[in-house]
């Protein structure tokens, strides 16, 4: 199917001349063909591909080409031919300057020398010739990815390990295994995470790798990222003004980068080390070490420039220590013959060195320096030099054996973590927890755990909720604090990402794991990244005061910091003078921590402030909210969710401010004009500001220990009845209780992969902000009509309360608990007001009498909770505490559909219409509604179509010319997909636009249950939906999975509704297709012909589908006809008014030679057809049924040079049963007699007004 929709690309891009979009196509029929294994069709695609690249010019793409040739050419074995255009791929990277280009030639040409020294088995001198081409391939490749600039350290960091990884690969190949190894454990610290390489290394240890070698080499490993752990997290803690530790510090992290070959990061240490030395003031041997650290760096990083000039720095230092000042010349020589020196310069180096050696009165030190020296005169070709200085050294070596010794032995520096011991490390139940937390005695566990579908248990859940009381009742009877669920995430997890601080702070001291980075499926992410990610400021704070790890990364590379930028850029958020300090306060406590440890930090764009205003000429003041983010968890993510929830960057849906200022986390609240007491206001309020802002924070930190009575502030607002399309997001959430909505809180976002669990139909509280999506406000909307107001929650007026003083008593509604209560796809808060009184029954009935009130319907209930629990109905409703209640529907209460209509019309105040009652009460015996060309608006048809929710029976709704809009529609969607038996809607002439389809193509996105899966027929006929309509009718479509008819006539659809390459229209199940009087022309017309099924199609209406682009509608048709096989089914074809001439009519008949059921032909309109297509229409075999001319006016032509009475099918043949033409031009006697010739008694004759002649036959 895939490669089908790119032959058509591709030959529609040929026939166009579109040189970009056959590449494109030809890019993607080559990737196909080699997915599938056939090489040589790749292979002919992107040479394909480089032929047009070359046209074009684009020389970059060119060489990707080649590479791509010789990738298949290496599959398929033929190695020399591989390397001829991975070569050419070389050469054009660089003719264009373009070094990741030569970098990825570079090692794509290692990789075919590598496979092919793989595929040399008899000939062990190609085999090492080839390895070595590999090897020199892969090297070059790697000084080049060192070099690279302007790529992500990420990017970077993962191009450096594959070439490590290859290059040790072919070391094991050629039995270089030590250097192997060495290479291939670089990989794991090509990222300064030590805490990654930590987790990597604990699996591998844990496994107890039988091979003894290995086990030594992954514990010594473990053991450095261990102490590197440490000496990071030192580091953070360390005063800033303590040089000496942070200096030893340093000097352990450098050091152990140089043990995993990190150079790079390793300097980065030394040289902080450096400006710790140098603040401390160290001189003489102390500042010695540093600079042989740096220039011993340097050099095996290959800067031999500053490791030179580091060694002479040192060289300096030694100058009244000629024995060390001789080491110091020996390493500057041999920096120097690196850097490919000449021999005067060398000599004249290691001279320098016998002198000091001889000042030192070192023997073993001259003896040391003469072994260079005579090595370097052999490899210089000064043969006699060198036999002089062999001499010499003999009889220095005689002199030096009564010599104790030049010069100590330096005593092996011990390995970095050599003094840890692994043994003495728990194996605990979470597989990431910190390697050096002591072994704790496991409490006896009383509880039994219970995990749902996603692995959740029962404080996985609690923690979601922020249900306090109950986590710490869990906790007591034994639930374990590091669980998992089926992705990897701990309760801890939850709590932070959720911003339940008080919970936070509870699981830490029960030992929960501070730094968790979760299972393999959460990308690293430590619950200090979750609390960052949703911007929960409040929690970031307690997690570093607890020792949460600054440094840690996640799988993509960023660590807290980074997180905590990308929300705030996300959000776009415009933060108060008490939040902006907040977030300053945290953001900067994050960049010490980081900078001590010796990361890099780039600039940070600082919050904005934009949104604080004080209004001097209003008596209306802006105050912030306690909580900077909160968001609605109506239900918990699946694994896929979970997953990936991390990684979400932007929900499915905007939420769009509608009157308030963008303001994220800022409310207006109208004051009393003689309260002069606001919390930003005059320069009098401001004089205090430091004592107000200390208690703010304390607030702000702490504001679940310091709960205030709530006011009984209450804001009403009327809004229109019906909401707009952008007043909701993806959930809703139904508020009918007239009462107090609860604080929203935050849910996970999907990623992609992406299985969106959307909730449509819920009206939100007070304000919704997604912390992952860059959502902006959302003011409730309701339905006045109904009873609901907006009403400040109990909670987030404490919140409120706890930053703003004077506030006044709550009233007693706001002391009620909430409960949310489930019904379908909706969500209702419905208030308790005495929960230990109040049963589970009540509920159910409460909650049933509430969705009545809103969707017209009254369910009878079953209670249960969220992990499948029934409820009893005498159950106290205190029993489900803060928990979603979810409702089975056992029955449905469903008046007559008359019945509902009234009091629809009741509830919306609108006049019930007597013809819609008529045609009610028809429906009801029939299960056709049928409301056609009635000219109804949508303020008309509101009540009806509120009153069709769950008409289950209905089975027809025919609702075509009307006039009810796009807003019509939005209407009808709300209880469309309840109508489960629904066959055929009709929606034509309605005045409908693309945003109409879009609202139909929500029916399906906003659902996870199948919707409309009966529908056989949709028209939607003579609206203006134009070109945009097509992408929405892209994602409805698929899922009307029983559709057959679909009728697009006259809808504006022009050459360019397929243009874009995400539109592929799924048309497989149509059996009848209506695009007529669209100028489609032959390119759009190709998009629908390509796409349908030639062995379901049984009708065919493309009749008026020409356009201006001068492309040929017959020729397409042909085409399809001429390519596809199996039109089997095919009895009627429209071609009327296409243009057509003789030729086409020609091409056409040959071509419907295989359309055996084909019966009807329509071709009126087509004023260039003449007397030749009537003979060959006449005689066509197998014969058509019937054809229509009409409006051919030009059919007469031609008719005088032969008989009609020819044209009559021979005896014995099936003949033509019906024709309609213009009788102009001809003899209608002639044509008559013609007619009863073929059928005798059978024929039936009609003439009609204006010259038509009707032949048909009686029955």
């Amino acid at each position: 199917m895939e490669e089908q929709k790119y032959i058509r690309r591709k030959t529609k891009a040929k026939s166009e001349g579109n040189l970009e979009q056959l590449s494109h196509a030809c890019n993607k029929l080559g990737e196909l063909h080699f997915k599938h294994s056939s090489y040589e069709d790749a292979l002919k695609e992107y040479k394909e591909e480089a032929t047009v690249y070359e046209t074009l010019g684009s020389v970059i793409r060119l060489a990707v080409a080649h590479r791509m040739i010789g990738e298949v050419y290496t599959s398929m074995g033929k190695y020399d031919k591989a390397l001829k255009h991975q070569l050419k791929h070389l050469e054009l990277a660089r003719s264009e300057a373009s070094q990741i280009e030569e970098q990825r030639a570079l090692a794509t040409i290692g990789r075919t020398y590598f496979c092919q020294a793989e595929s040399i088995v008899n000939d062990d001198e190609l085999h090492q010739s080839a390895l070595t081409n590999a090897k020199n391939a892969y090297m070059k490749s790697l000084d080049l990815c060192e070099r690279l600039r302007g790529i992500g350290n990420l990017e970077h960091m993962e191009m450096r390990a594959r070439l490590l990884l290859n290059i040790g690969l072919v070391l094991e190949c050629q039995h270089d295994i030590q250097k192997a190894i060495d290479n291939i454990q670089n990989v794991l610290f090509s990222l300064p995470d030590f805490r990654a390489a930590k987790q990597a290394l604990r699996h591998a240890y844990k496994l107890n790798t039988p091979i003894e070698s290995d086990r030594k080499t992954i514990a010594k490993n473990l053991k450095l990222a261990i102490a590197m752990c440490d000496a990071e997290e030192q580091l953070q803690n360390v005063p800033d003004t303590d040089y000496i530790t942070k200096k030893k510090l340093y000097e352990t992290m450098g050091d152990g980068c140089v043990t995993v070959k990190n150079y790079a990061r390793a300097l980065e240490y030394y040289r902080m080390m450096l400006k710790c030395a140098e603040a401390i003031g160290e001189s003489g041997q102390q500042l010695a070490a540093v600079y042989v650290s740096l220039s011993q760096t340097y050099k095996d990083n290959e800067q031999y420039d500053l490791s030179l000039e580091f060694f002479r720095k040192e060289l300096e230092l030694w100058e009244n220590n000629p024995a060390e000042a001789c080491k110091t010349m020996l390493s500057i020589g041999e920096v120097l013959e690196l850097q490919g020196a000449c021999y005067e310069e060398l000599e004249e180096t290691y001279n320098r060195a016998r002198q000091l050696a001889q000042q030192a009165s070192s023997l073993t030190l001259e003896a040391m320096v003469l072994r260079v020296l005579e090595g370097v005169q052999k490899l210089k070709g000064h043969d006699a030099l060198a036999l002089e200085t062999q001499r010499e050294l003999q009889l220095i070596d005689r002199n030096a054996k009564d010599e104790t010794s030049g010069s100590e032995d330096e005593e092996a520096s011990p390995d970095i973590g050599h003094d840890i011991c692994l043994e003495t490390y728990t194996d605990s139940e979470s597989e990431n927890e910190e390697f050096d937390r002591p072994n704790q005695p496991r409490r006896p566990v009383r509880l039994k755990v219970r995990k749902n579908e996603k692995g959740e248990t029962q404080l996985h859940l609690s923690c979601m909720n922020g249900n306090l009381a109950l986590v710490k009742k869990l906790v007591e009877q034994g639930h374990p604090v590091n669980i998992r669920d089926h992705c990897g995430w701990l309760p801890l997890h939850e709590a932070c990402n959720h911003g339940h601080r008080d919970i936070v702070e509870f699981l830490i001291d029960k030992g929960a794991a501070l730094n968790d980075r979760g299972g393999s499926q959460c990308g690293g992410v430590t619950p200090l990244h979750d609390a960052a990610s949703c911007g929960h400021l409040d929690v970031m704070e307690l997690l570093l005061d607890r020792g949460a790890s600054v440094v840690s990364r996640t799988n993509e590379g960023d660590t807290p910091l980074d997180c905590l930028v990308k929300w705030y850029q996300r959000t776009d958020i415009r933060f108060g003078p008490v939040e902006q300090t907040f977030f300053e306060e945290i953001q900067m406590r994050l960049r010490t921590a980081l900078e001590k440890a010796g990361h890099h930090v780039g600039n940070l764009t600082p919050p904005s402030t934009d949104g604080i205003s004080t209004y001097s000429h209003k008596k209306k003041r802006s105050r912030p909210a306690a909580a900077l983010s909160r968001m609605v968890d109506d239900a918990s993510l699946g694994d896929e969710d979970a997953a990936s929830r991390w990684r979400q960057t932007h929900p499915k849906s905007d939420v769009i401010l509608h009157d308030d200022p963008p303001a994220l986390h800022h409310q207006d609240i109208d004051a009393d004009d003689d309260d002069d007491d606001g919390w930003i206001g005059s320069g009098q309020e401001m004089q205090n500001a430091g004592e107000e802002y200390r208690n703010v924070m304390t607030m702000l930190r702490k504001k679940e220990q310091t709960r205030k009575e709530p006011s009984s502030y209450t804001e009403v607002k009327e809004v229109q009845g019906f909401l707009a399309e952008d007043d909701v997001g993806e959930d809703w959430l139904d508020d009918d209780m007239a009462g107090i909505t609860r604080p929203n809180k935050k849910r996970r976002l999907a990623a992609p992969i992406e299985k969106h669990r959307s909730h449509p139909n819920v009206i939100t509280g007070l304000h919704k902000c997604r912390s992952l999506g860059g959502l902006k406000v959302l003011q409730q909307s309701v339905l006045p009509d109904m009873g609901l107001t907006t009403i400040a929650t109990s909670q987030s007026i404490k919140s409120l309360e706890s930053v703003v003083p004077g506030t006044s008593k709550p009233s007693e509604l706001a002391a009620s608990q909430l409960v949310r209560v489930r019904v379908e796809n909706r969500l209702l808060l419905v208030p308790v007001t005495v929960p230990e009184q109040q049963t589970i029954g009540w509920l159910a009935r409460e909650a049933a009498r509430r969705y009545y009130s809103v969707e017209g319907l009254q369910p009878s209930l079953s209670l249960s909770t969220k992990d499948g629990a029934l409820l009893s109905e005498d159950d106290p409703v205190l029993l489900v505490g803060s928990e979603e209640v979810m409702c089975t529907v056992i029955s449905w209460n469903i008046p007559p559909l008359t019945d509902r209509y009234m009091e629809s019309c009741q509830a919306l105040c609108s006049a019930p219409d007597t013809h819609i009652i008529a045609c009610l009460e028809v429906s009801q015996a029939t299960q056709i509604l049928q409301l056609s060309n009635l000219a109804l608006p949508a303020s008309q048809m509101a009540p009806l179509f509120r009153a069709l929710n769950r008409q289950h029976t209905l089975q027809q709704l025919l609702l075509g010319g009307n006039c009810f809009g796009d807003y019509g529609v939005k209407l009808l969607v709300a209880g469309l997909p309840t109508l489960s038996n629904l066959q055929e809607l009709d929606l034509s002439c309605n005045n409908i636009s693309a945003d109409g389809i879009l609202h139909l193509s929500t029916v399906f996105s906003n659902t996870t249950a199948p919707a409309l899966q009966a529908l056989a027929r949709l028209d939607l006929s003579h609206n203006p939906l134009g070109d945009g309509a097509v992408k929405h009718m892209n994602i409805m479509l698929p899922h009307l999975v029983s559709l057959t008819v679909l009728q697009l006539q006259d809808c504006h659809l022009t050459t360019n509704c397929f243009k874009s390459e995400d539109v592929l229209l799924c048309l497989d199940s149509i059996r009848v297709l209506d695009v007529s009087y669209n100028a489609l022309g032959g390119s759009g017309l190709l998009g629908f012909l390509g796409r349908l099924c030639p062995t379901e199609i049984v009708s065919l209406n493309l009749g008026a589908t020409t356009a201006c682009d001068g492309q040929s509608v017959a020729r397409e048709v042909i085409l399809m006809f001429t390519e596809k096989e199996g039109f089997s089914k095919l009895t009627t074809l429209n071609l009327s008014n296409c243009g057509l001439r003789d030729v086409d009519i020609w091409h056409l008949l040959r071509v419907l030679q295989k359309c055996g059921a084909l019966e009807t032909l329509q071709l009126s309109g087509n004023a260039e057809l003449s007397s030749v297509s009537l003979r060959r229409l006449l005689q066509h075999q197998p014969a058509l049924r019937t054809v229509d001319l009409s409006g051919c006016t030009s059919i007469a032509n031609f008719l005088g040079d032969s008989s009609p009475q020819l044209w009559v099918a021979q005896k014995g043949q099936k003949k033509l049963e019906s024709l309609t033409l213009n009788s102009q031009g001809f003899d209608k006697d002639e044509m008559e007699a013609l007619w009863w010739e073929a059928w005798g008694p059978r024929a039936c004759i009609h003439r009609a007004p204006g010259g038509l002649l009707y032949l048909s036959l009686k029955e």
